[in-house]
Order: C-alpha cells, then structure tokens, then sequence
C-alpha cells in the first residue's frame, strides 16, 4: 500500500519478487525461470515448482527443519546463476560446500521422484533429463546462433524458438538442423 500510495508503483503487480502471490488470481507466481519455448518445457517448470513445494511442506508438516541459508549466499546464488546458468555452482550449505547446478538439479530429480509420483507429474518432472541432457533455452539458443552464417545468428534463434514450439517440446542442435534442412 506505500509503494502504491506513494507513486513508487501503480499496481502489486510490479512488485519484482521471484516468488509473489498474485491477488487477482489467488495463486503464487514462479518468476525464476528461463523463458520457455515450448510446452514441455513449461511442464517440466510446473512440475519442479510443485514437487519442490510439495517436498518442504511434507517437511515442514514433519516437524523437521527446512533448509536455510543465509540472505548473502542465496543473493550469491541468483547472482551466480543469472551469470553462469546451469554452468554455475551454487553455496548449498551453511558452511559454504558448493554444488553444480547441473548436479543439484540431477541430484533433487532423483531424491524427489517419489513426490513426483505421489503428485502425478513423474513424466514431467523426469523430463528434466532433457534440460540436462540438450541443454536449457539459453543453451540451445546460443549453440543455434553459434552455428549459424554471419549475421543469421538471430534469424536462426527465432527459427529454432518457432520450431521448438511447433514440436511442443525442446530440440537438440542436431535435430533442429535435420529439420531445417
């Protein structure tokens, strides 16, 4: 109401929070996530969100503690990520261990596949294979425009980004290149 009141923004909707809840629609909005471009790819964002929450409020129905780090290390670790992706390595304890988001991701797709399965979303949520294995949009797209003639390289990632959303789901470099021949 401050914010609004005193012109810093007009509406609750332009509060920029990773995590926010949307009055309108009663619902909470994820905003971490690369952009997807096709519909299993929003599957498998969906189903990440929900199986994580789904984890910690078993957790914290439990009695057990949720994990914690301190304000600096996950600022750290949006920092790192924003930065290096799935290439960075992120603090995962208080003590400051670190761990490949590539191999946390991997890692929490295994131990949580049994709340997957609970929730229904297994298929979705094991999809995350496919980010690990061809790589996240930014990945694809970025090999695309490597690939491509001078001066095509964002011709060929509006094409790849087109096509990937005809299939309905993420392409490798290869299978993209088959099928723009």
């Amino acid at each position: 109401d401050d914010m609004i009141r005193t012109g810093v923004i007009e509406g609750f909707d332009e509060v920029r929070w990773d995590i926010r809840p949307s009055p309108t629609f009663g619902t909470i909005e994820n905003r971490m996530y690369d952009a997807a471009t096709n519909a299993t790819e929003v599957g498998i964002f969906a189903a990440l969100t929900h199986v994580l929450v789904e984890h910690f409020s078993r957790l914290y129905d439990a009695g057990e503690p949720l994990p914690v780090l301190p304000d600096w290390f996950v600022a750290e670790n949006k920092w790192r990520s924003a930065r290096y992706g799935l290439d960075a390595d992120l603090i995962v304890s208080r003590d400051g261990a670190t761990e490949s988001a590539r191999d946390g991701i991997a890692r929490l797709k295994e131990e949580l596949a049994p709340v997957a399965a609970d929730l229904g979303c297994a298929r979705e949520f094991a999809d995350l294979d496919t980010i690990l294995s061809i790589g996240a949009a930014y990945e694809r797209q970025r090999a695309v425009a490597a690939a491509a003639r001078p001066g095509q390289g964002l011709d060929a990632v509006v094409d790849l980004m087109r096509a990937e959303m005809a299939a309905g789901r993420p392409l490798a470099l290869a299978e993209f290149a088959a099928l723009s021949a």
